[in-house]
């Protein structure tokens, strides 16, 4: 009980010095959400997966996106820059959203947002967007394709 109290009052001594210096630290480590986990897209239609930053302390993170398709990973954001079959058909967005211009049924697959920051506590975070993209139907993809 002693233990707990010194503890408390050490905390409490912490936040009142940072309050004071008008520095509150805004986080202990990388979290990320996303709006949604599950999305659909209708095809050569645009789509944005989304890769929320809600906390972090490192200024320039690490940003990679990897589709998963049949559990084979390939890098879709790599070193500041789009790759892959989406090289020409996508860009990155703030924070970190991959906004993808014009959907093939190809790009059905499991995509994977990873943060890496190195000056927060907790250094990493990822999340799963599972992308299904709906085919039209032959008639109106013919009709679009001569269009």
């Amino acid at each position: 009980m002693k233990r707990c109290k010194m503890a408390m009052a050490r905390l409490a001594a912490l936040i009142v010095l940072y309050t004071s210096l008008g520095h509150i630290p805004s986080s202990l480590g990388v979290i990320l959400r996303t709006t949604d986990k599950i999305v659909w897209a209708n095809e050569f239609e645009p789509i944005e997966l989304t890769c929320l930053i809600e906390s972090i302390s490192t200024n320039n993170p690490r940003i990679e996106w990897k589709k998963i398709k049949n559990g084979v990973p390939s890098y879709v954001y790599f070193q500041n820059k789009i790759s892959g079959d989406l090289e020409n058909r996508a860009q990155l967005r703030e924070p970190a959203n991959i906004l993808i211009f014009n959907t093939s049924r190809a790009d059905t697959a499991e995509y994977r947002c990873e943060v890496a920051a190195i000056e927060d506590q907790r250094d990493f975070d990822e999340i799963l967007i599972s992308l299904a993209v709906r085919g039209i139907g032959s008639k109106c993809s013919n009709l679009l394709r001569s269009g």
